[in-house]
C-alpha cells in the first residue's frame, strides 16, 4: 500500500511539474511572437520590443504576457494607467485581437 501511495505521489508531482513547464513555455512562445511591429485598426503603431518595452504612437510603456493575457503599463506608474487584454494570435502569426473584459469593442493588430 506504501508503494503504491508513494508512485502515486511521485506521478502527481512529475505531473505537475510538467504542466507549469508545459504554460511557460507556452507564455514564452506567445512572447516570442508578438515581438515585432503592429498597426491596430486605427493606424497607431505598436511595437513590442524583446526587452519588454511597447512604443505605441508616442507613449512608452512595459508589457507582459501569459498564454491567454497582454497588460501593460505607464514605465513611471505615476499615471497609474494599466491595461489588461485577452490576447489571441491567428495560426499564421500576422493577426493579433486584443479584447478586454466587459470592453464592447477591442484592438485588431496585424503585422507590419
Amino acid at each position: 500500500m506504501k508503494k503504491v501511495l508513494v508512485i502515486l505521489f511521485v506521478g502527481i508531482v512529475l505531473f505537475g511539474a510538467c504542466s507549469a513547464q508545459n504554460a511557460n513555455a507556452q507564455s514564452s512562445n506567445i512572447a516570442q511572437k508578438i515581438i515585432g511591429t503592429w498597426v491596430d485598426q486605427n493606424g497607431t503603431t505598436w511595437v513590442f520590443n524583446a526587452n519588454g518595452n511597447l512604443t505605441m504612437g508616442r507613449e512608452e510603456y512595459k508589457f507582459g504576457v501569459t498564454d491567454t493575457m497582454l497588460a501593460y503599463y505607464m514605465d513611471d506608474r505615476s499615471s497609474g494607467y494599466a491595461a489588461v487584454f485577452y490576447i489571441s494570435i491567428s495560426s499564421d502569426g500576422k493577426t493579433i485581437i486584443l479584447m478586454a473584459s466587459g470592453a464592447p469593442n477591442g484592438y485588431w493588430l496585424t503585422k507590419k
